[in-house]
């Protein structure tokens, strides 16, 4: 009897050892007090709270989701339709969207509490999230993706916000919260452009009537332009000059675009106070140039307007038919073919500005509903178009001018009301503005529903590799090919 009584307390001690021993502080031994910690250390803190909680099912063998955490590169990978971590934005990253707020038929079940696990405690995920916040850092002190050298941008309408995605990996490697720079909620961001340089980036404000001016090494704000309705950009080649069009809103028609001076974001010499007066009261949405002209489209009088960039001035106007209502231009690399999207017909405008002075429509292809954006191949070769209310896309040969490629879908592969366009050498990107909610999120964290995507596209397959989903209304993107 004494030996099985002594059992029981051994026993006990020993289970309770084990425990401690997997719960522990890595330098004093005793157990780790996420709430507490101020210093912290990847490796001693994050990961060993991965270890403990995570990497049964999100290792290298398994990865659950697509989903590793069994070390640093692969937490910053993130899963199948998201990256892990936003450096410096835990509200937004996946992780912590999965750790908190997490629904399984309409219910919270934070994960792994969906999978009959106990949810983690609020001191491990607020600890998680002020390692997001502080930059999601390494032992190193290295911030991910911190030496990414091409980013994609795109503007998250509805949500005011602006995603910055590194294209190789298509993760989201920084959120830009406008509301958090003191724009409102209604801000409505609409598009990217970037300096020749590739040292600036600009982003439109339709709701906010404003253009503002970040650096693009750190993402700080410098300096805003104000203007009605902003919404199209277009930036010079060489100079510091910015182009800014109007929102396709005809209940507020503009007589003019405006241009301002890049570098100090004051109205461009040249203009009536930053105004280029245009012919009629009209939407000038569409917007593209070249070193020598400005294009425009006027959405409602169904015109391409053309402008004498040297002098800032109205040239020549090209009617294409008010019933074509063109909304969208992209120039051929050789700036001798302005390819325009016509709403109103659902076809693409070939125009021949050869002679800018004497533009001349020589096609009009017919594509899918409501061609949006377009966007040419750098060689010129093609002219990749979204077509916004049949969710598919184009892709047109420039030599035959033929429809190639018809991308059909139903929206709930991804593109879902496809928006913007960029082409690069390894893959097109299509923005989906998913406002209808065709495409249904993963996950679903009760405010969701109607995340806008990117939508990754091989650039010969035409097949969809991949589907990221970012903020509310996905509209325009841009690619910047820079500095790391």
């Amino acid at each position: 009897m004494k030996k099985i009584a002594l059992i029981f307390p051994l026993l006990a001690i020993t289970l309770l050892v084990t425990f401690c021993e997997k719960n522990k502080d890595p330098l004093s031994g005793g157990e780790i007090d996420y709430s507490n910690i101020t210093d912290i250390k990847y490796s001693e803190h994050v990961q060993a709270l991965f270890n403990k909680e995570c990497t049964g099912c999100h290792n290298a063998q398994q990865a659950s989701a697509g989903l590793r955490l069994d070390a640093w590169n692969y937490v910053a990978l993130g899963s199948e339709t998201a990256g892990g971590v936003i450096p410096f934005d835990s509200q937004n990253s996946r992780l912590m969207r999965m750790l908190t707020e997490l629904r399984v038929n309409g219910q919270l079940k934070p994960h792994p509490a969906d999978q009959g696990r106990a949810a983690l405690d609020t001191s491990k995920t607020n600890f998680l999230a002020r390692w997001i916040d502080g930059g999601a850092k390494n032992d190193a002190g290295e911030v991910p993706f911190e030496h990414s050298h091409e980013h994609l941008y795109v503007c998250n309408q509805n949500a005011a916000s602006i995603s910055i995605i590194d294209p190789h990996a298509f993760v989201v490697i920084r959120n830009i919260d406008l509301q958090e720079l003191g724009y409102p909620a209604n801000a409505q961001p609409h598009l990217v452009t970037l300096s020749p340089d590739g040292e600036f980036w600009y982003v439109s404000l339709i709701g906010a009537n404003k253009v503002l001016k970040f650096d693009a090494h750190d993402n700080e704000l410098l300096s805003e332009a104000s203007t009605p309705v902003p919404a199209l950009l277009a930036h010079h080649p060489t100079e510091h000059v910015l182009y800014i069009s109007r929102f396709m809103d005809p209940a507020n028609p503009q007589t003019s675009i405006y241009a301002v001076d890049s570098e100090t974001m004051q109205p461009a010499t040249g203009t009536n106070n930053g105004n280029i007066s245009l012919p009629n009261s009209d939407v000038y949405h569409g917007l593209v140039m070249d070193a020598n002209y400005v294009y425009t489209a006027s959405l409602a009088g169904g015109n391409i307007i053309v402008i004498n960039h040297a002098t800032k001035e109205f040239l020549t106007a090209l009617p294409l038919g008010a019933n074509r209502q063109p909304l969208h231009l992209a120039l051929s690399p050789d700036s001798q073919t302005l390819y325009v999207s016509c709403i109103g017909t659902d076809e693409i405008a070939v125009v021949d500005v050869s002679d800018p002075a004497n533009p001349a429509a020589v096609n009009f292809i017919p594509v899918g509903l409501d061609p949006w954006h377009l966007h040419t191949s750098h060689d010129g070769d093609h002219i990749y178009v979204g077509n916004n209310r049949s969710n598919d896309f184009c892709v047109i040969d420039a030599q035959t001018l033929t429809v190639q490629f018809f991308g059909a879908g139903d929206g709930s592969d991804g593109l879902s009301i496809p928006h913007g366009v960029v082409a690069v050498d390894h893959n097109l990107y299509f923005t989906g503005q998913n406002n209808t909610g065709d495409y249904v999120p993963k996950y679903d964290f009760g405010n969701n529903r109607f995340a806008g995507t990117v939508v990754m596209v091989h650039p010969s397959t035409y097949a969809i590799q991949k589907v990221l989903e970012v903020g509310d209304f996905a509209t325009g993107i841009a690619i910047h090919h820079g500095h790391p």
